[in-house]
């Protein structure tokens, strides 16, 4: 019973971020205008309580911003939000913006794979070191592509998938061994960058030195005890997809891993637009480096023309 409510709860959210995240796609942004991100904020300091724990139902105001859902002012926020170009040339990732909108490459230009890798220098606490850049895109709808609602499923349960076969595969080929690796994922993709970081050839081949995991639920299985490196997982305290996971109401696992785990409030308080845009959009994340450090310094600088993007085909 319980396997099937999160089966169907899964299911709905995911089919309702992959048409709104459609629609993104079928938007030709590539030479939009750039809209500046929203300077308002409702509040910025971390929250240790979370939103599924809390009893709303006497609380209208919360449901009402619930049902506050329009779907053409939400076409036309994917627009404004996603119209600036992707970088191009000597690029420099300094928070958590920046990270999060990379991941979004593959719907934002739509013929590219979901999977990034663009060789780098990571920078933090004064020491620069060379790493190899993962993007990772979260949930689309393309032919063939791994990146589905039974993908999503399977993620959330912890079991195999195309998706990471192809991350795995991708990695082992593309990068040498004994690489220093920074992996960031938004949404599916944080979600299954949790499986990558617990595949025991990955951790013996490679190091992991961050995994940035952007509006993504906690992802564990057997081979978790191998993690490896930095893992931080961001949430908007709004978002529901961070809590669509089986561990959600597990309170053991969610404390032992709760250290990895930073929240804020952004000025999306409607779920939808929570996730779509809080990541990519709300000054509140700007203050967080690529490592996921309050106020840090952390940086990631790279020539963006050398970012090569693979698929994650369906086998």
């Amino acid at each position: 019973m319980k396997f099937t409510r999160f089966t169907l709860l899964f299911t709905v959210c995911a089919l309702l971020l992959t048409a709104c995240a459609d629609n993104a796609v079928q938007t030709d942004v590539s030479d939009a205008f750039t809209t500046e991100a929203p300077t308002t904020v409702t509040q910025t300091e971390n929250f240790i309580t979370d939103p599924v724990t809390e009893d709303v139902s006497a609380d209208t105001s919360a449901q009402d911003t619930f049902l506050q859902f329009d779907s053409d002012q939400f076409k036309q926020m994917i627009y404004e939000v996603y119209s600036r170009p992707l970088p191009a040339g000597s690029t420099e990732l300094s928070n958590i913006n920046d990270l999060a909108f990379m991941c979004t490459a593959s719907a934002i230009r739509g013929n590219v794979g979901p999977i990034g890798i663009v060789r780098a220098e990571f920078t933090a606490d004064g020491n620069t070191e060379d790493v190899y850049i993962i993007t990772l895109g979260g949930t689309e709808f393309k032919d063939g592509q791994a990146t589905d609602v039974k993908t999503d499923i399977l993620v959330g349960l912890g079991k195999s998938n195309d998706y990471l076969d192809a991350i795995i595969n991708t990695i082992n080929s593309q990068i040498p061994e004994n690489s220093k690796l920074f992996i960031t994922g938004i949404s599916l993709g944080g979600m299954v960058a949790q499986q990558v970081i617990s595949d025991p050839d990955i951790c013996k081949n490679y190091e992991i030195v961050n995994t940035v995991c952007i509006g993504s639920p906690l992802i564990i299985n057997e081979n978790s005890k191998l993690r490896e490196g930095k893992v931080i997982r961001i949430e908007d305290y709004y978002d529901f997809v961070p809590k669509l996971s089986i561990y959600t109401l597990n309170l053991t696992v969610m404390g032992k891993y709760s250290h990895e785990k930073i929240t804020e409030k952004s000025e999306y308080t409607q779920p939808l637009y929570a996730h779509a845009f809080s990541y990519v959009d709300s000054a509140v994340w700007q203050k967080y480096d690529v490592a996921g450090t309050e106020n840090g310094d952390s940086t990631l600088r790279f020539d963006a023309d050398n970012i090569t993007y693979y698929d994650a085909p369906i086998q």
